[in-house]
C-alpha cells in the first residue's frame, strides 16, 4: 500500500506490539488514494472482553486495540490536514462535482466494518464507545465542499442495525478534530452547533406486500408533519451516502437527540432526559440525564392522581399541549410503533412542565403490520389510550383525561378539527410529498410506488380520523362547511386566512368562525345559508354544524 506521509505521521509497531497507555488516547490510520485505515486506543470504564490482549483486564487497564493490515498506527492525529485533502473528500470529488446533490462521504478502516472481532457491521448489535470508531466525514452540495471533519462513527438503531444497509451515528469530537459541524453548513442553522448525527438508511419494505414496495423518507415526511403542528422535531435533509467511495442509496442526515441537541435548541443541557424506549431487560424507561425521581414522581402521579383528573391539574406538571400535538401527529401520520422520542423537564425553570420530542416515526403512512384492510383506517387511538397498564405516562395522561375530563375532550375536539382543517391541509400536504417525490427522482430511486401510496393515504385519513373521533371521543358525525364570496372579499376562518374558498369539517361539538376582514369596505354582508339569506348582515358568523352548509358572502 502506497502511504502517503504528507498526510500523515506514522510509526511502525511490530506485529505483537501493545501500547500501555494510561490515561491517553492514540489513533492509527494508513491511507491511499481509495482506501483508508484507522486504528485507536483508549482507555475506557468498559470493553468487549474479545478485544482485552494479552489478558489484561479489570481496572489496570481497559484497552481497544486494533491490529491494521499494514502495521502502521498514526502517532498524532493531523488536525490541520485541508479538508480538500481527506480521504472522505478525495474519494467523492469528481462524483459530487456531478451530481449536485446534497452528499454525504465517510471514509473508515475496512477492518473497522467487518472485523470478526472489532468491526461495527460485523457486531451491529453492540453499543456505547467502546463500539465507536474513527473516520473522515466530507459534506458536499451543489458540488461544492461544504466541510470535511473527522469523525467517531456507531452503528445506529434498534431492530434496523440489523438491516443490510445500516444507519450511523456521527460523533464530531476534539479527538478528531473538531467539536461541532460548522455552523450554517447543515439545517440552515437550526441545530448549531452540530455535536452528533444520525445517517438514516431511511428505507422500509413491508415482507407482505406483494408489489414489495421500498417506502422511502417516511420519516422526515411525518416530521414535517409534526413540525407544522408545533411538535417539537429533529430537522432532516435528505442526502447521497457514500461509505469508503461506494454509493449506499439515498439515506437522511438527522439531528440527533441528545444533550447536544438539547443546548442547541433550548441553551443548555440541563434536562432530566428520558429516552423513550424501556431497556433491554423490559425495565422503566432509562433516563439518560437529570434527577431520575422527578420522572418517577411524573409516573407516580399520573397513576394516582385522584379522579376527576383535570386540564388544570395535568397542565400545572405537564405542556398539554405539546402532547396533545404529540398525540395528534401520531395519529395522523398512522405510526404504529408509537412511544419513542424523548421526555424532558428542564431543571434551571422552578416552574418547569415536562414536554416531548418526537422521533422514530419511520412506520408511517404504511400500516406496516398490515393490521387494517387499508393503511389509512389503523387505529392508533387502541395503542395510544389503551395501555394504561404499560404505565407510559402520556398515554396514562390521555387516557385519563379522555375518560374523566369533558373540559379535555372538548379542547381535544377542537385542537384536531383545527389540525385537519387548516394545518395540514390538502395543499400543504400534497406540497411535502411533491418535494420528497422531486427528491427521489433526483437521487434515481427506481421504484416510487411509496409516493402514490403517501398520497391515497393523506386523501382518506382525516375522513377514517374523523369517525374514530366519534368512536373514542363520542364526537358524533362530522359535517362539511363550504364557503365563499362572489366579490374578492377576504375572510377569516376560525382565526385563519381564506384567499377565496374554504372547505372543512366540523363535528357536532365544535364551532366555525366566520370573519370578513376589517379591510374590506363594506361594513355588512348578506350571508346566504345554503341559498338562504339569514339576518345576521354583520363581518362575523358563528355557527355550530348540524348538517352540511354551503355558505355564500355577498
Amino acid at each position: 500500500m502506497n502511504t502517503d506521509r504528507r498526510y500523515f505521521r506514522l510509526r511502525f509497531l511490530s506485529l505483537f506490539f501493545i501500547p500501555t497507555i494510561i490515561g491517553g488516547i492514540g489513533l492509527a490510520i494508513t491511507s491511499s488514494d481509495s482506501f483508508v485505515e484507522f486504528r485507536e486506543y483508549v482507555r475506557g470504564k468498559t470493553i468487549p472482553e474479545i478485544l482485552v490482549k494479552s489478558g489484561r483486564t479489570g481496572k489496570e487497564l481497559r484497552l481497544l486495540e486494533y491490529e491494521s493490515l499494514s502495521k502502521f498506527h498514526l502517532e498524532q492525529f493531523e488536525k490541520d490536514l485541508p479538508p480538500s485533502s481527506m480521504p472522505s473528500t478525495r474519494l467523492l470529488f469528481a462524483t459530487a462535482e456531478r451530481t449536485l446533490l446534497p452528499t454525504l462521504s465517510i471514509a473508515i478502516d475496512a477492518g473497522d466494518l467487518l472485523d470478526r472481532n472489532s468491526g461495527i457491521i460485523a457486531n451491529y448489535s453492540k453499543r456505547g464507545r467502546s463500539w465507536e470508531r474513527p473516520a473522515f466525514v466530507s459534506y458536499f452540495e451543489n458540488g461544492d465542499l461544504q466541510f470535511a471533519l473527522g469523525a467517531g462513527v456507531r452503528v445506529h438503531g434498534g431492530k434496523s442495525r440489523a438491516a443490510s444497509l445500516k444507519s450511523y451515528r456521527l460523533y464530531f469530537r476534539e479527538l478528531y478534530g473538531s467539536p461541532s459541524v460548522p455552523n450554517g453548513h447543515l439545517f440552515r442553522g437550526r441545530g448549531d452547533p452540530i455535536r452528533s448525527l444520525v445517517v438514516h438508511n431511511d428505507v422500509r419494505t413491508k415482507e407482505s406486500d406483494q408489489m414489495d414496495v421500498r417506502w422511502h423518507f417516511m420519516n422526515p415526511l411525518a416530521y414535517d408533519l409534526a413540525r407544522q403542528i408545533d411538535c417539537i422535531t429533529p430537522s432532516t435533509q435528505p442526502i447521497q451516502f457514500y461509505l469508503n467511495g461506494i454509493y449506499q442509496g439515498p439515506y437522511v442526515l438527522t439531528e440527533h437527540i441528545s444533550e447536544h441537541f438539547l443546548t442547541a435548541h433550548f441553551g443548555h443541557p440541563n434536562f432530566v432526559f428520558v429516552r423513550m424506549k424501556p431497556n433491554k431487560q423490559g425495565g422503566p424507561f432509562p433516563v439518560e440525564r437529570g434527577n431520575p425521581r422527578l420522572f418517577d414522581d411524573l409516573r407516580h402521579w399520573t397513576q394516582n392522581a385522584p379522579a376527576p383528573l383535570t386540564v388544570d391539574d395535568v397542565n400545572r406538571r405537564v405542556d398539554l399541549l405539546n402532547l396533545t400535538n404529540w398525540i395528534i401527529s401520531i395519529l395522523y401520520a398512522g405510526v404504529t410503533d408509537p412511544f419513542q422520542g424523548a421526555a424532558l423537564l428542564d431543571e434551571l425553570d422552578p416552574n418547569a412542565r415536562w414536554f416531548w420530542v418526537n422521533w422514530d416515526m419511520d412506520h408511517a403512512f404504511m400500516d406496516l403490520y398490515n393490521q387494517v384492510p387499508n393503511p389509512w383506517e389503523i387505529d392508533n387511538f387502541t395503542g395510544l389510550s389503551g395501555v394504561l397498564q404499560s404505565k407510559k405516562p402520556r398515554s396514562v395522561i390521555f387516557e385519563r383525561l379522555r375518560r374523566e375530563s369533558a373540559e379535555y375532550r372538548q379542547f381535544f375536539l377542537t385542537r384536531i378539527t383545527e389540525v385537519l382543517n387548516h394545518i395540514l391541509t390538502p395543499e400543504y400536504v400534497a406540497q411535502r410529498i411533491a418535494y420528497y417525490e422531486s427528491v427521489a427522482l433526483s437521487y434515481g430511486v427506481p421504484d416510487t410506488k411509496f409516493l402514490e401510496a403517501m398520497r391515497l393515504f393523506s386523501s382518506e385519513r382525516p375522513a377514517a380520523l374523523r369517525r374514530q373521533m366519534d368512536k373514542y371521543f363520542d364526537a358524533g358525525n362530522s359535517y362539511r362547511l363550504t364557503v365563499s364570496s362572489r366579490s374578492p372579499i377576504k375572510f377569516k376562518i376560525d382565526g385563519y386566512d381564506v384567499d377565496d374558498k374554504y372547505v372543512g369539517w366540523y363535528f357536532e361539538d365544535t364551532e366555525a368562525q366566520i370573519e370578513v376582514e376589517e379591510s374590506s369596505l363594506q361594513s355588512t354582508y348578506t350571508w346566504n345559508v345554503n341559498g338562504r339569506p339569514i339576518s345576521e348582515r354583520g363581518r362575523s358568523l358563528v355557527l355550530s354544524l348540524t348538517n352540511n352548509i354551503n355558505i355564500e358572502i355577498q
